[in-house]
């Protein structure tokens, strides 16, 4: 496990608002590195930490606009992911 994933799973930051970004930000890293099951991994992190009242935190932490970005790209990874699965 890398550090990045390793402070995600093990909840460094107090706030659900910072690991949100990051779990958006690895999942499209990942993605986009061809590395399916990480990506996967960072899109179900995004998602459980929404859950509760983690994207009002990531809307304190990153802006409105910024948090709908992260929004935007866990669902992009998302629908490419389902895409790939389709196609198999």
């Amino acid at each position: 496990m890398k550090v990045s994933e390793w402070g995600l799973a093990e909840g460094v930051c107090e706030s659900d608002g910072p690991r949100c970004a990051v779990a958006a930000i690895l999942a499209r890293a990942a993605f986009d590195l061809g590395d399916l099951v990480r990506a996967e991994r960072g899109c179900q992190q995004f998602e459980n930490l929404i859950a509760d009242n983690g994207f009002r935190e990531l809307i304190e932490f990153a802006g409105m606009e910024q948090a709908e970005t992260y929004r935007t790209m866990v669902a992009y990874v998302r629908a490419r992911l389902s895409l790939m699965r389709g196609a198999s």
